[in-house]
């Protein structure tokens, strides 16, 4: 692999995933995500534009790359006689012969480490080339709306084959030297309520998705409920976040009675990261229903059909 080579994984939340990660930033190559729910035609279609040199998987989801590994190196991450059914590298092997130190390598901030693709809502999915620069724009997101501290126990439920996991379950925290966590296992009330139980998780970012799955289980409600008197068995939230689309008043309402911490609607998008947040770390105003306030260095305006500024208090466009 060489500076600026394409790397792929199509990987569930592992440590194999993360590991790969940083090792792609390591040696200056760019890390580009493949959702695991990503059928052929949206994996080819990702790695034909990339021009992807490498994509990591597992048996799971390797037979989703039949065709495609004729155009690129595959390596299989799981057992050697998988890997070897297939014709693939062996993960496991290749690490086992890996040095234990790498030297680091200096790019300059235009230099991408991050190779996105649009969620593809307004025709097709367009590629997004993420420059070093971009992590300026990550710290201020992840210091003033998440408002990260060095002593958080932070989980983003988000999953990383897209951008708000990417850059804000893995990057963002790490680049403020903080814990992430991650759960292997899929969405379940049950079971995320009892994971931030068992790891304390003070920092929550999730989708109005999610908060509203949590909400219809009755699951935190009965624990609410039940547990009033078990200091074990209660939640240790100081501050919860979301992003995807806009919290109703509802769902901010139950977060705030059964998770028992303010919940910040946040804003922004694949190609510019957030932008418009409601933020734990800065006092502003914030009516209910807002998104809140531009993110700092950030400035947002309302364009008409011609691309020009309308000014504050005007009409809302028709």
């Amino acid at each position: 692999m060489q500076i600026g080579d394409q790397v792929a994984t199509m990987l569930p939340r592992t440590p194999e995933l993360l590991t790969i990660v940083l090792a792609t930033w390591r040696i200056g190559a760019v890390y580009q995500p493949l959702f695991t729910a990503f059928g052929y035609d949206s994996i080819k279609y990702r790695m034909d534009k990339a021009n992807t040199k490498v994509v990591f998987t597992n048996q799971e989801n390797r037979g989703k790359f039949d065709d495609l590994a004729k155009q690129t190196k595959m390596v299989l991450v799981g057992s050697k006689v998988d890997a070897q059914s297939w014709g693939d590298d062996n993960y496991a092997e290749k690490v086992a012969t890996q040095s234990q130190t790498v030297d680091a390598v200096s790019l300059d901030t235009d230099a991408p480490f991050l190779q996105m693709f649009t969620s593809g809502t307004v025709g097709k999915s367009k590629g997004v080339s993420v420059p070093l620069s971009a992590l300026s724009a990550f710290y201020l997101y992840m210091r003033y709306a998440i408002d990260l501290r060095a002593d958080d126990n932070y989980w983003n439920m988000a999953d990383p084959g897209w951008a708000y996991g990417l850059y804000y379950a893995i990057t963002g925290p790490l680049l403020l030297g903080v814990t992430t966590y991650f759960n292997e296992a899929g969405f379940d009330a049950q079971n995320t309520r009892d994971f931030m139980v068992r790891h304390k998780i003070s920092n929550l970012a999730s989708s109005p998705t999610a908060f509203r799955m949590m909400k219809s289980s009755g699951v935190f409600e009965a624990a609410h409920n039940d547990n009033n008197n078990d200091s074990e068995a209660k939640l240790s939230l100081r501050c919860a976040n979301s992003a995807g689309e806009t919290l109703n008043t509802e769902v901010v309402n139950w977060v705030e009675t059964y998770l028992n911490c303010k919940v910040c609607d946040q804003y922004g998008q694949t190609e510019t990261g957030m932008t418009c947040c409601e933020h734990h770390a800065l006092a502003h105003k914030c009516p209910v229903g807002s998104m809140g306030m531009a993110l700092p260095g950030h400035t947002l305006v309302v364009l008409d059909d011609d691309m020009n500024i309308l000014m504050a208090n005007k009409d809302s466009l028709p």
